[in-house]
């Protein structure tokens, strides 16, 4: 798999909220939910922060098989690619909301004919 254009997505780190005594806010679902992404307790802790794509950034993806693949070895690298995307999805936290892709548009269209699987609800 080759995805073309990721180098150019902006990022930036994932920063937890924080109150005026800079102590981590004990009410935001934020906070404990992007937990792994920012350790610290308190706004100045030296911890490091991991980063994240910024929402609403496109890139592409380009899928290439090698030439002794099988029909049915594609079939289920698709119906695993499916999956992935609809109930898991990509990164750290996914299952937690956070890296979350949605595909925009497919060029080869046969790839839906797999299973009969859609890339692309119709919500």
């Amino acid at each position: 798999m080759f995805i073309k254009d990721f180098d150019n997505l902006k990022c930036k780190p994932f920063s937890k909220e924080f109150n005026e005594k800079g102590y981590v806010r004990n009410d935001s679902g934020l906070n404990y939910i992007g937990f792994p992404l920012d350790p610290r307790f308190k706004k100045d802790d030296p911890k490091p922060q991991r980063r994240y794509i910024i929402e609403s950034q496109t890139f592409n993806v380009t899928i290439s098989f090698h030439p002794m693949a099988t029909e049915d070895d594609k079939k289920k690298f698709f119906a695993t690619l499916w999956l992935a995307f609809n109930l898991g999805n990509f990164g750290s936290r996914a299952r937690r909301g956070f890296g979350s892709i949605k595909i925009n548009s497919i060029k080869n269209h046969d790839i839906n004919n797999f299973y009969k699987l859609s890339f692309n609800p119709k919500f």
